[in-house]
């Protein structure tokens, strides 16, 4: 009887832990829980996690609408937001090296606004990571960015869809320090007082079926300099 039961309990540890196996190797099963985050962005100085991730800018103060983050996708959504920000932080919308390209979409009408007119405060920031600006339509997903930079990207490009952007901005408006800037069925509007509108430091802006205005203090839109 012992060692029927010895046997029993050795046929049960095999099967648990081929049952283990074979979880571990099927996709889309995961045996750990992903931590909580949080992620390299932040919005009006407060970083994403996964407990603020469905609505970032909720009680914050100057804002209102919806800015939500899935990190399934890497996709940051920003629904009717209004985000006005002051000195305390240096990008209403402040993104790191995420490992991924990211996507901000676009639903209805956003904006982006420094309350003061000081120097080195962005609209949208993004040191090391592709981030890609898109709506369904440029007659209904809008982005106004109003501060000292307006959009501008570290290591990493820039590519507006299917949106209508206005920015306007001391410095540069729409800038890259290295990446290529992508306009395909958009249209774009910057002004910049002391610099340019568009820029591209070290390679190329492409447009493709866009509509786009670049005023700038010397050149509107400059690329490879």
């Amino acid at each position: 009887l012992g060692e029927k039961v010895l046997m029993n309990k050795k046929r049960l540890l095999g099967i648990l832990l081929s049952i283990t196996l074979i979880l571990g190797l099927t996709p889309g099963i995961c045996m750990t829980a992903r931590a909580d985050g949080p992620y390299n962005i932040w919005i009006a100085g407060v970083q994403v996690t996964d407990t603020n991730k469905n609505n970032v800018i909720e009680g914050i103060a100057g804002t209102s609408g919806v800015v939500s983050y899935n990190p399934d996708n890497n996709t940051l959504t920003l629904n009717n937001a209004n985000i006005t920000y002051d000195s305390s932080t240096s990008a209403a919308i402040q993104i790191g090296n995420i490992g991924n390209d990211l996507t901000i979409k676009l639903e209805g009408n956003n904006n982006i606004r420094h309350n003061e007119n000081d120097s080195l405060w962005y609209g949208i920031r993004s040191s090391g990571t592709n981030i890609t600006i898109i709506g369904s339509s440029s007659d209904s997903d809008l982005l106004t960015v109003s501060c000292d930079y307006g959009v501008c990207t570290a290591s990493g490009g820039i590519a507006i869809r299917n949106s209508k952007v206005t920015i306007t901005s001391i410095n540069h408006g729409l800038y890259s320090s290295s990446g290529k800037i992508i306009i395909e069925n958009s249209i774009v509007n910057t002004t910049s007082t002391y610099s340019y509108g568009i820029c591209s430091s070290a390679n190329d802006i492409i447009i493709k079926n866009g509509n786009v205005t670049a005023t700038g203090a010397s050149t509107g839109i400059n690329t490879k300099t």
